[in-house]
Order: C-alpha cells, then structure tokens, then sequence
C-alpha cells in the first residue's frame, strides 16, 4: 500500500513502537481510530497503547486510522468527503490484511466502518472509554482490550 498524493501531504501511519508493529502489523486484530491529531507521535496515549498490546501479546496487531491524513476530527465524525476519498485506501488495507475482529478507538469509529468497510466479514468492537487517549485510565484500557480478546479467543 502507497500514499497518493492526493489525499494529503501530512500523512500518519502507525510506526513500529515498543516492539509493536504499528501499520506494519499483520495480524487478525485490528485497532482503529478515525484520524490522527496533529500532535507528535508518542504522545502518552500512544505509549499506554503500544505497552498494552506489547504486553498482552498484540505485537503483530495492525494500528490504523480510516483517515491517513492529519488534522482535528469534526464534532461530527468524518466529513463525508473526507470518508469518500479514503474509502479506496482503507478497503484496500483489508484486501491485505483480511481482519478477524476490528477494535474501534471509539464509538465515532461505528458510523465510519459501515460506510468505508461495508462487510459483515469482521467482527467490529469498540473500547468504550477514551480516557486514555491522553494516558489516564490504564487499567481500564488493559481491562477492556483484555476482555474483547479472551472472546475473540473462545470464538475462534
């Protein structure tokens, strides 16, 4: 997968971290957000989360966003627009990495999967709280990742 110019010059792939592989990730769990902030990378919600898979065993996770470029995300979600021109770019990232459960940074992630995914191949989850996108909450983020994943396990 390559970025095309034309969907923004500031771009945001997950790197590798930690020993996390980030957007290099392969494996069949999958964490997504809807777009990256302008902030710098790692900020103290990216350490908590890359520690958190690194120590329940989620190193190959696949770390994404639906939208690659950068910038504050609308009250509203994703403008329509926005979702439009990255739809291509993140269908084709399940093309390759074929997902077996899709863990959503937040509920804002629903509404944007239905319309840029459009499969009912992948088991979508959400992590219900977001205090820890600014480092607050470990437990419960390690909690909540844990659970989703010990009924990913017994599934499959």
């Amino acid at each position: 997968m390559q970025a095309d110019p034309k969907i923004g010059d500031d771009l945001f792939f997950f790197p590798d971290y930690r020993g996390v592989e980030g957007f290099r990730g392969d494996g069949p769990i999958w964490f997504v957000g809807l777009k990256r902030s302008g902030r710098s990378f790692p900020d103290s919600g990216d350490t908590l989360l890359y520690e958190t898979l690194s120590e329940l065993g989620l190193t190959n996770a696949h770390l994404t966003h639906l939208s690659k470029e950068r910038g504050l995300v609308p009250a509203q979600g994703l403008t329509h627009s926005e979702a439009r021109r990255m739809r291509p770019y993140f269908r084709q990232e399940l093309t390759l990495c074929e997902p077996a459960v899709i863990i959503g940074f937040d509920q804002d992630v629903h509404q944007a999967l239905k319309y840029l995914a459009a499969t009912d191949d992948v088991d979508i989850r959400f992590l219900n709280q977001s205090g820890w996108l600014d480092g607050r909450n470990p437990d419960e983020l390690r909690a909540e990742i844990a659970s989703i994943i010990e009924e990913y396990d017994a599934l499959y």
